[in-house]
Order: structure tokens, then sequence, then C-alpha cells
């Protein structure tokens, strides 16, 4: 790493070192991050200082590595810088290193208090679940309630006229239904020709005057006349 790069990296290592002893222990770690909301620790598969002791182991391993060295949970400065070093290797921009520091260890915050690590923090989640542009720790904006109200008294305005609308339609169309003529029923009648008109007249008269008794003989006579208009008519 270069002479910038090895800055950002001892104000973290500052940062971490609470009680300015030059190492990072579990009870810096401790006032830095918080293991309670580990999965591991929620499960009841390990306990808080495991978890936050295996943190601190992985700033160890690299120079342990190169050393020959077992872990013993106490990061020096050295150690601290060795594991940067192998971060640093990946990154070819100084910038983004920077802003990786400062994103990592939020350098940037005049306070020296760092509590994420798995703590559940709830104003964070809420800030996660909020819609964009609204702040979890304002209330959000109060709507005018005067235009609010007169908006809604325009739309029901809107719709009960409508509805007023399609009463009146279909009271008129059922008037206009009730006036329309009705169309006539035509029958075999319509279709018969002068000639068969008078026929059907004719047996008309004869049955009314005859009565039961003489239905026979029209009927008879009845199929006599419509043969013959049938010739006439086959004779044109």
């Amino acid at each position: 790493m270069n002479e910038a790069r090895k800055v950002w990296v001892k104000r973290a290592f500052n940062k971490m070192d609470k009680d300015g002893n030059g190492v990072l222990e579990l009870e810096d770690i401790k006032g830095v991050y918080n293991a309670k909301m580990h999965p591991d620790v929620k499960s009841g598969k390990r306990t808080e200082d495991e978890v936050l002791l295996e943190f601190l182991e992985t700033f160890e391993i690299h120079h342990n590595v190169l050393m020959g060295k077992e872990a013993d949970h106490v990061v020096t400065p050295e150690e601290f810088e060795e594991y940067y070093n192998h971060v640093s290797m990946s990154i070819d921009d100084d910038q983004y290193f920077a802003l990786m520091m400062k994103n990592a260890w939020k350098l940037d915050e005049s306070s020296k208090t760092y509590v994420k690590g798995w703590k559940a923090d709830e104003e964070e989640k809420k800030a996660k679940k909020a819609p964009k542009g609204f702040s979890p720790s304002k209330s959000p904006p109060k709507k005018n309630i005067t235009n609010a109200s007169s908006e809604e008294n325009t739309l029901n305005a809107g719709s009960q006229e409508k509805k007023e609308k399609k009463v009146k339609k279909d009271k008129k169309d059922k008037k206009d239904k009730k006036k329309s003529p009705k169309p006539e029923k035509k029958g075999r009648e319509g279709k018969l020709s002068s000639k068969e008109r008078e026929a059907v007249d004719m047996f008309r008269k004869k049955l009314a005057s005859r009565g039961t008794r003489g239905i026979i003989g029209i009927a008879r006579q009845f199929r006599v006349n419509c043969v013959v208009l049938l010739v006439l008519d086959n004779g044109r």
C-alpha cells in the first residue's frame, strides 16, 4: 500500500481501539459491533463473544500466515495493516480505496461510536421500507383538508350527475317503447289474393248461417270453390 492508503487504514484502526492501548481486543470490538442479532447467536449455536472473536481473527490471519503464528485474538497495527494490504491489491484507484474505508468504518462521522454490525437497527429498517423522499423520523406532510374535501365533493357530484342522466335515459327508452306502434301480425290472410279472400268470406257467412249441421256440406262446397279458383289461376 502507498502512504495515502496507510493513512486511511490507521484512522480505521484508531477508531476501533476504544481504550487506546495500541491493540484491538474483544472489549474494543464490543464497543463497535453488536452480535446479538447474528444468526448463529439467535439460534444458540454460538455466543456473542465467539462471533466477535472470529471477527477479530479475520484481521490476524494474513499476518499470522506470513509469520507462522497462531491467532491470539489480539490484533496489532501490523496485523491490521497486512489485512488491508491484501485488500488493497485488488483496488487500483486510491480514491475508490478511500471511499471504501470511509463507508466501511464511517470515518467521516465526528462520533467514534460505530454500532452497525449485526444490530437490528429499527430506524435503518424503517428507512429501507419507507418510500423515496420520506424520512421515518419525520411525520408525513399533512394534506390540505379543505382541498381534499372539495376534490371529494367534486367527484361525488360528478358520479351523482352520471347516475341521474342514466335514470332519465332509461325512463325515456321505456316511454319510447310504449309509444312505438306494434307491428301488425300478418297471418295467412295477409298473403291471400282477392279471390281467395272472397272464398274465405263466403265460407264464414255460410258457417254462420247454417250452424254446426251444415259444416260438412260447407266444407265440400268450399273445397269445390277452391279447386275452381286454382283451375282459374292456372289457366291464366
